[in-house]
């Protein structure tokens, strides 16, 4: 890779029409029964309208704008195609216009009533699109071609459209173009300058639609070569538009004619409203639109997405088409910190046997249990440091940490420490004498292994390392720029500590400050505006800490806790609207899978925490296990008002997973033994 960042650019609308070519990566599976092919996700040719609808940064913007003319264009010069005969071949032509840039904030106040204001919203993106279609279209008159013989008749038929007309006929596409710019301008200095005179001097010169939709009409009809060819007027960025002008948009979808279509780009929680003009009837899906859940739809194709996505992004650099997949995992620095290899003992410092903090921890939890009665077996400081050598095992820091956690769960039921020691000991030489003669102890390792590292790094005070590409691509949960953020800031530190010379391996101390940079970005995501707001951003706080409190327990209750389930019928309408907002704006995500409740039988849907936020909590990547949270829980954690209540909600949730008393109260011994069949909070 040359000393150049080739995940700089994140964000598609900064792309160049031939960045956005080259970028493209064409792997998106169509879900069953969705037209099948290269085109299938967009339908470009469909005169059904389509929504598609993601959270931020999956890759909406990049779609549109490959089916846009654009870059139509660069595809019928790479084939050696004339435009018309691109266009021909395509059967489509695609009008992209970005919704934010109508500043439509502009058509709001300055003592004005909102109808006047809508009606000049509507005015003005109908000259908007109009141009932008001409503009095309005027692009492609060659003099000598089929396009000037029609230029004439089409800029005639295009007087007639409007009401109130100017005084000599369009002869050109120039003069209609000069007329709408015109139009524009004079509209734009009337509101700039009605908070100065009070009013409006402009007119509404055209009916509703007549220029969307006549002007298509008209080019097929003086042009053979359109006369197959669907007008595809892509809008993007439909969240940036209010309620009342979004119900414009739906109106123009409703009221569509041939030959005209539309494909509308909209953040999953930007889309305000179905309404439209006519007599408020609503578009549904189905029926006036087709709906693509562009997350869900990546998610199910992200890991070889991903890969192909980065080999664009190098593709810049000599060979780089025809990197492996082995290639791309092999440019990041990786470790895999299992048992047996020295690695990790030499990474947390190679101390001697039987010390570091986890000893440390644990002979604090054998003396608080033995001043209270509460450590089995333990009658002195003496018996508790011969646990501890029990459990010890050199240059092996993470059996150790296995065999304490399995110390912890025998104590939890009230078990002889010492008896439980020995037993725990005997297994564990065995699993390093032949791991087949101890399946259960092997299986413990199996599922512990990730929380037992991450444990050992934080009681060493390291970074919890997130390591390799494959964790990357787990961890932006299906959105591109998820993944090109983690990357981008990783290349960035390897830029930073580099030479000039080429970058031939990412290190892991750059991937650690990389993906943690790229997590804060991530989370300051959730600073939105409002009540709503702050919640969202708290409630997601709280989640995230009962997993890092289960994940760095004594005795976890789950193993790699990422995802929770909750009976969503029952909760308060407040947490669920926030519920749906953390959804909406990918900070949960909803599972396809459901859980039955085994009392009523309810299906109770699972959300998992977007793996972008795992390091800045320490929370692992792959998820496992799934806390069951009632209604009341929910309730609480999304109500940012009762602090106090969920911290001391978060203290019992630890104590019930912390030696020597795990959540009971600190009794003798022979009094514990009776509360043994309380229920926890995941019972």
């Amino acid at each position: 890779m040359r000393n150049e960042n080739p995940f700089g650019i994140t964000k598609a609308v900064y792309l160049t029409s031939e960045e956005i070519d080259r970028l493209w990566v064409e792997s998106i599976a169509p879900t069953k029964g969705t037209a099948k092919g290269k085109d299938a996700l967009f339908q470009p040719t469909s005169a059904m309208p389509v929504l598609i609808v993601g959270g931020k940064g999956s890759g909406k913007t990049h779609l549109m704008r490959y089916y846009s003319y654009p870059l139509q264009a660069l595809r019928h010069a790479e084939a050696g195609l004339s435009a018309l005969d691109g266009i021909r071949r395509d059967r489509y032509l695609g009008i992209y216009v970005l919704l934010g840039a109508m500043n439509a904030q502009r058509f709001t106040g300055r003592g004005q009533p909102q109808e006047r204001w809508q009606t000049l919203f509507e005015y003005t993106m109908e000259l908007w699109l109009a141009r932008e279609l001409l503009s095309l279209i005027a692009g492609l008159a060659d003099p000598s071609g089929e396009m000037a013989g029609a230029a004439d008749a089409i800029s005639g038929d295009l007087w007639e459209l409007i009401d109130e007309r100017p005084p000599a006929r369009f002869r050109t596409l120039a003069d209609v173009l000069l007329w709408l710019k015109d139009e524009q301008r004079a509209l734009d200095i009337d509101m700039n300058n009605v908070v100065f005179n009070g009013v409006f001097s402009s007119r509404i010169k055209v009916t509703r639609g007549r220029l969307i939709f006549g002007i298509p009409k008209v080019i097929a009809r003086r042009c053979p070569s359109f006369s197959e060819v669907r007008f595809s007027y892509q809008l993007d960025e439909l969240e940036m538009l209010e309620e009342e002008q979004q119900v414009y948009v739906q109106t123009l979808i409703r009221e569509r004619e041939h030959p005209c279509t539309f494909r509308i780009g909209a953040r999953t929680y930007g889309i305000r409203t179905f309404k439209t003009l006519a007599a408020d009837e609503e578009n549904r899906e189905g029926s006036e639109f087709d709906k693509v859940p562009l997350d869900s739809r990546l998610r199910e194709v992200w890991k070889r997405f991903a890969y192909k996505l980065v080999k664009r992004r190098l593709s810049s650099d000599a060979g780089a088409n025809e990197l492996s997949d082995q290639a791309i995992r092999d440019l990041f620095e990786d470790h895999c910190w299992t048992a047996r290899d020295g690695a990790l003992h030499r990474r947390l410092g190679s101390r001697q046997l039987g010390t570091g903090p986890h000893f440390e921890k644990l002979l604090d939890r054998l003396m608080d249990g033995l001043r209270t009665g509460a450590s089995p077996g333990i009658a002195d400081e003496k018996q508790a440091k011969a646990v501890m050598a029990k459990l010890a095992v050199d240059g092996e820091p993470l059996l150790e940490k296995l065999n304490i956690m399995l110390l912890y769960q025998r104590w939890f039921r009230q078990e002889d420490l010492p008896a439980a020691a020995r037993s725990i000991a005997a297994s564990c030489r065995a699993f390093l004498d032949d791991a087949g003669t101890v399946p259960e102890y092997a299986r413990q390792l199996q599922h512990y292994q990730s929380d037992l590292i991450a444990q050992l790094f934080r009681e060493a005070s390291l970074p919890v390392p997130y390591l390799g590409f494959d964790d990357f691509v787990a961890m932006s949960n299906g959105l591109p720029r998820s993944l090109m953020t983690i990357l981008k800031d990783i290349y960035t530190w390897a830029l930073y500590d580099g030479s000039d010379e080429e970058i031939t391996k990412l290190t892991d101390k750059d991937q650690i400050r990389g993906v943690s940079e790229a997590s804060d970005w991530f989370f300051e995501e959730m600073r939105k505006p409002g009540a709503h707001g702050l919640a969202l951003r708290i409630a997601i706080e709280r989640i995230a800490r009962l997993f890092e409190i289960n994940r760095y327990a004594d005795k976890p209750v789950e193993v790699s806790m990422m995802a929770f389930s909750v009976p969503e019928s029952s909760v308060s309408e407040t947490t669920a609207h926030r519920l749906r907002m953390a959804e909406e704006r990918s900070f949960l995500i909803r599972l396809p899978d459901f859980e039955k409740d085994r009392n009523g039988g309810e299906r109770r849907p699972k959300f998992q925490l977007n793996g972008m936020l795992a390091p800045r909590f320490g929370l692992p990547i792959a998820r496992r296990g799934v806390a069951r949270f009632d209604a009341a829980t929910v309730d609480l954690i999304f109500a940012p008002e009762n602090e106090e209540a969920f911290k001391e909600f978060a203290r019992g949730f630890a104590n019930k997973m912390t030696a020597p008393h795990f959540g009971r109260s600190r009794r003798r011994k022979q009094d514990v033994r009776l509360n043994l069949n309380q229920p926890t909070l995941f019972d």
